[in-house]
């Protein structure tokens, strides 16, 4: 990544509207910068004398390079070159690794979960990396294998939907009626050497979302009954007996996501009421005793009530928020947000582009936000379906990731190895044939 301040043909206080980035493996000149291609860089220059940010990709390892910048006006003025700046390329590239070019999968990659050196896959494929895979599989670094038998069975199709460790053991939700040939109900536990399940009394639809607060473990999905009482989409297993989370009219929609922020269970979906407030759609907080919410309210941009909500992460002390939601209060946010527990705030102007165009999934890297979806564009960047934010900038990785129209480009993303790992619907990240998973190196 590169940082700049902004020149300007007129001096710092003209207004500069584009950028010229060239990279070249030969020094940078007046007379050669015409010949040099450029390189796609921010859709729109900040104003002069303001710093900008942009990673640059693909670059060739080992290499020694030239990386210069000037900005443009409305007229098409050009200011002076900026300082040339030379850097050598690690041995390994910073970009999309090659490393699953020949996968070979029959389904989509929809949720990761990393633990050690193990990354743990699920979704609706039989098959992966020359592995009879049946809805989940594991991947030591070098291959791919089944647990047990995996699922079968299910509402769905078996799929695991939601992977999370606690205690030592993987803990699974989906869609499945058994793991390992044994009768499960959407929910079961992996302990490294077979399976253990967990009657929820649920055998219709699915478990999408799990999480541990305050001691238990909370489970959200599509469903409205279990371990024999009324769950409305959301259930709280104290390790012996699942308890309803529903007073009065409960929750009115699917739940989606769950993670803990600020000592609270947050709560994302598609419901659009809470014990019959309508205050409360789509995001609520549980801090153990009684139910909150944010407001105002998020929307989306036909103004609808319940827009979807697929994911949270902390990033920076803050929550992070995505989905479909385009608004709150007025104020533009495009289909992610930052919660700081009192506002809500942008992440510049967000993701867009597309007929539909959602956040799918969030990660957190060192000091990076990873988001996820189905897009065009984040912050006005060309970026295909995933980006970098550091807090203050947009960054593309590469071109971003090719759809292979079988579902959602990117419904998974978890830092893993030093990298960020991607799961979906894909055929190529950026120029790198990969087959609905791939990684990308920062280093």
């Amino acid at each position: 990544a590169i940082r700049w301040t902004t020149p300007e043909d007129n001096g710092p206080l003209g207004h500069p509207s584009r950028y010229e980035i060239r990279v070249s493996q030969e020094t940078l000149t007046v007379d050669n910068w015409d010949e040099v291609r450029p390189r796609i860089g921010p859709a729109h220059a900040v104003d002069a004398g303001l710093t900008e940010k942009f990673t640059i990709t693909p670059l060739i390892p080992e290499s020694h390079y030239f990386v210069a910048v000037r900005s443009l006006d409305e007229s098409g003025n050009r200011s002076d070159i900026s300082n040339v700046l030379e850097f050598d390329t690690k041995s390994t590239p910073l970009g999309w690794s090659a490393q699953f070019g020949d996968l070979v999968v029959n389904g989509a990659i929809t949720t990761l979960c990393s633990v050690g050196d193990t990354l743990f896959l699920g979704g609706p494929f039989s098959h992966i990396g020359g592995a009879s895979t049946m809805g989940i599989a594991k991947f030591d670094g070098l291959a791919f294998s089944d647990l047990d038998g995996g699922l079968a069975g299910g509402q769905y199709g078996p799929r695991a939907i939601a992977i999370t460790y606690l205690d030592g053991a993987l803990h699974v939700g989906g869609s499945f009626f058994y793991a390992g040939g044994k009768p499960a109900g959407n929910l079961a536990k992996w302990t490294g050497s077979g399976w253990e399940t967990i009657e929820t009394g649920m055998r219709e639809w699915a478990i999408t979302s799990l999480c541990r607060f305050n001691g238990d473990l909370f489970v959200g999905g599509n469903f409205w009954q279990g371990a024999g009482q009324p769950n409305n989409f959301l259930a709280r297993f104290d390790g012996s007996v699942f308890h309803s989370m529903g007073f009065g009219d409960g929750i009115g929609g699917p739940v989606a996501t769950l993670t803990e922020y600020n000592g609270k269970l947050v709560v994302g979906g598609g419901f659009d009421r809470l014990e019959g407030n309508l205050n409360a759609a789509s995001i609520a907080f549980w801090d153990g005793f009684s139910w909150s919410w944010p407001e105002p309210p998020l929307v989306d941009g036909n103004g609808a009530h319940a827009p979807w909500i697929t994911s949270f992460c902390e990033f920076k002390g803050d929550l992070i928020v995505g989905g479909s939601f385009t608004s709150a209060g007025g104020r533009t946010l495009n289909r992610v947000a930052r919660w700081d527990g009192t506002s809500w705030h942008p992440l510049s102007s967000g993701v867009s582009g597309g007929e539909w165009v959602q956040v799918s999934a969030l990660a957190v890297h060192e000091e990076y936000l990873v988001v996820g979806g189905i897009f065009e564009f984040a912050g006005g960047l060309p970026v295909n379906n995933i980006a970098l934010w550091d807090g203050q900038y947009w960054e593309p990785m590469g071109g971003g990731i090719i759809p292979d129209g079988n579902g959602a480009p990117v419904s998974a993303l978890v830092s893993h190895q030093g990298g960020i790992f991607v799961g979906g619907a894909f055929s190529a990240a950026g120029g790198v044939p990969s087959k609905n998973l791939a990684r990308w190196d920062f280093d």
